[in-house]
């Protein structure tokens, strides 16, 4: 009988450390995706910056001709913030 015990304590010992080793694997997987994911939203709102500062500086020569382009200025600025405070959330 005391063999029996040896082999259950063995078998148990290995579901265990294979279910904590599975466990740690997700985490690591888990935690990869989160980081793909963040870098791809950067990505994604630094090119949003990067687009609309070439549109800011089209908009600051326009305006220098044409005072109504100010208000065209100050919808782009609102809209870059609410996008801004919106990714942060």
């Amino acid at each position: 009988m005391p063999r029996r015990r040896g082999k259950h304590k063995l078998v148990m010992t290995a579901v265990v450390a294979s279910s904590v080793l599975m466990m740690s694997a997700c985490s690591v997987v888990e935690q990869a995706n989160q980081s793909l994911n963040y870098v791809s939203g950067a990505t994604d709102y630094i090119e949003q910056v990067s687009t609309a500062g070439t549109d800011m500086q089209q908009l600051a020569a326009d305006a220098i001709n044409n005072p109504d382009v100010t208000e065209q200025i100050q919808a782009k600025i609102d809209l870059i913030q609410m996008e801004a405070a919106e990714s942060r959330n």
